[in-house]
């Protein structure tokens, strides 16, 4: 029979393409097009040259004014299926078109930068699967194979700069790429297994991006954004989306950009369900990994890390899952091996999410801090720090010794002080030469580089975090940063009374060991009364304790005014063993401690504040150490 035309899908339907199930594990499609012909659209869909059960030419829409429009519904998860339109008027066939290689499943979306766009080497590329499908960046679906990214091939201006290869080209190049193998073909095979459903996966990440340039705000800049080139992405599929695979946070560690990243994300998650109109469009994240690199500054960076893993709990349907654990194939980018592993830790965290397993626990997170000191009858003393985790499957594991944590002092400087790490359950127990109260911080992964290999039975990583404080401790940090005058003429420090400041030689202190002040050096003491002097700022007027420790007499003034002495105070310094309630004015307070060297014998001071009402927690803004 002769056909007049042919009919051209121009949006809908993709050949090749996963359309994405329903809860009913069915998936459908509205498909438009051009056709010259007219009358009804009539469909059928065929696996294995087969009509499906109730598929076999049914009527799906209407041809008019030379464009058409199909609805299918009802197509059951699984493929491959050949789907056949025909435009029939008058019981003869007008028009038709076959779209092969069809598929229902699960659709997810790959965002951010480098490590989501994939730059492992190609040497370890997974086995492609013929159920993992990608829809890659020129905009055609495809058997999924790394590369999944392939930038100046793409369709949109972001990603190629105006400089977009052709077709030929594109697949030229594919041929033998020694770099491009990241996690979506792993995380693709693992949900295949867990779901028995096809995956298709969508490209949209590029190397070396910001949270800036992924603003929700540039999305009317189309394809001339990263947010827009995504958004048009997901509308030209015309489907909705199973998730959101991202990986992203490198570009971010600097300082002014550190400090907002969780508004940002916030921001992009929120955007992103509005625009996809899936209020609960389930979100799973890689926390940034590793970065050698020769610089001591990783604040920034263990910033973002830490504030990714917060993120669990300040936007919901979202899972976080660590990489600092994971093999690297360059200074940055995580190897073909690692992406195996975050794969399937990916992979876990969107079966729960996504398809609703709660068998599966979220990832591990850090539960509670709190010091150990206990002697038996028959073990040695043990003191330490005990931490416990959430969400850990079997107990904690590693191979060799367990490595990642670390002790800090008052200053937030690292401390060798731990003698061994125990892994028992869900609980690390850090036994250490010195007792909690002299342990203020505590973190793991910290740094760029760290050496990190705690696991659970499932292969779940413990993710960075920190620094926190140690042991729950509600009050401020020790203050550190004094200055000191004397040592003068020997008296009675109970006669002693509040010196002219402003006439004293002011000097920094001998020493910091670790948050003992030392005013003068005791190897060479000379004998006399000294004077240690600080500021604290506080928002508000109130009543604070003033916990102190000393190994000589001490008094103190608060703004000139006389607030606590101890006049029987002796060797050693214990930290917090003397409390004093204190009043404090808001604003700037001097704090001012007479300290009696006992001959050259008092070593020196340890202080900081704590809420009198132990129901309210100090807060970490409303005490800043000034010196």
């Amino acid at each position: 029979m002769r056909i007049l035309s042919r009919m051209n899908i121009t949006h809908g339907l993709f050949a090749g393409q996963v359309l994405q199930r329903n809860l009913k594990n069915k998936g459908g499609a509205t498909v438009t097009g051009d056709s010259l012909a007219t009358g009804v659209v009539e469909a059928r869909v065929c696996k294995t040259g087969q009509p499906l059960k109730g598929w076999n030419w049914k009527k799906v829409g209407a041809a008019v004014r030379n464009q058409f429009k199909a609805r299918l519904e009802a197509i059951p998860a699984g493929g491959p299926y050949s789907v056949e339109f025909r435009i029939c008027r008058n019981d003869k066939i007008a028009d038709r078109l076959t779209v092969c290689d069809l598929y229902v499943g699960d659709v997810w979306f790959m965002a951010g930068q480098s490590n989501m766009q994939g730059l492992g080497n190609m040497n370890q590329a997974a086995k492609p699967h013929p159920l993992v499908r990608c829809f890659y960046m020129w905009d055609e679906w495809g058997m999924a194979k790394d590369p999944l990214h392939q930038l100046n091939a793409a369709v949109d201006f972001v990603h190629n700069g105006g400089q977009a290869i052709s077709r030929e080209q594109a697949e030229k190049e594919r041929q033998h790429p020694l770099k491009g193998v990241g996690v979506g073909v792993f995380f693709g095979i693992e949900m295949v297994k867990r779901s028995g459903v096809p995956q298709g996966l969508v490209s949209c990440a590029h190397g070396g991006t910001s949270m800036a340039q992924w603003s929700p705000a540039l999305r009317d800049e189309g394809g001339k954004s990263f947010y827009g080139a995504m958004i048009r992405r997901f509308k030209t599929l015309g489907q909705p989306a199973r998730g959101v695979l991202w990986y992203q946070g490198e570009s971010d560690t600097g300082e002014t950009s550190s400090a907002i990243y969780t508004q940002k994300m916030k921001e992009l998650v929120a955007a992103s369900r509005k625009d996809f109109k899936q209020p609960q469009l389930p979100w799973i994240i890689a926390q940034i990994g590793r970065h050698i690199v020769d610089s001591p500054n990783s604040q920034g960076w263990n910033s973002i890390q830490d504030q990714e893993r917060c993120l669990v709990d300040q936007i919901r349907n979202l899972e976080t899952v660590p990489a600092l654990d994971l093999e690297l194939d360059d200074g940055i980018h995580v190897s073909s091996k690692g992406y195996a592993v975050l794969g399937q830790r990916m992979a876990r965290m969107a079966d729960r999410l996504a398809l609703g397993n709660r068998k599966e626990p979220g990832s591990i997170q850090l539960d509670r801090i709190k010091g150990v000191y206990s002697a038996g009858a028959h073990d040695p003393m043990v003191q330490g720090i005990e931490i416990s985790f959430k969400n850990v499957v079997g107990s904690l594991q590693c191979q060799g010794l367990p490595a990642g944590f670390v002790l800090l002092d008052a200053t937030g400087k690292p401390m060798q002080t731990c003698i061994k790490t125990r892994l028992e359950g869900n609980k690390a127990i850090l036994e250490t030469i010195l007792p909690p109260t002299l342990i203020f911080g505590v973190g793991y992964g910290l740094g760029f580089n760290p050496i990190c290999n705690v696991v659970d039975s499932r292969g779940m990583a413990i993710p960075q975090w920190g620094p926190v404080p140690a042991c729950g401790q509600k009050g401020s940090a020790f203050l550190v940063n004094w200055k000191v005058s004397g040592p003068f003429a020997e008296q009675d420090i109970g006669h002693v009374t509040y010196p002219a400041v402003d006439q004293l030689e002011w000097r920094a202190p001998q020493s910091v060991q670790p948050i003992l002040i030392m005013p003068q050096n005791v190897q060479q003491a000379q004998p006399g009364l000294l004077y240690l002097r600080t500021f604290v700022q506080v928002a508000t007027a109130r009543s604070l304790k003033l916990m102190m420790g000393a190994d000589s007499p001490y008094r103190i003034w608060i703004n000139g005014r006389e607030g606590a002495r101890n006049l029987k105070a002796s060797n050693p310094s214990i930290p917090d063993q003397y409390p004093h309630p204190v009043e404090f004015q808001a604003g700037r307070n001097e704090i001012l401690v007479a300290f009696d060297g006992r001959k050259g014998m008092g070593w020196g001071i340890s202080l900081r504040l704590f809420e009198t009402n132990p129901r309210i927690e100090l807060a970490a803004d409303a005490v800043v150490e000034e010196g």
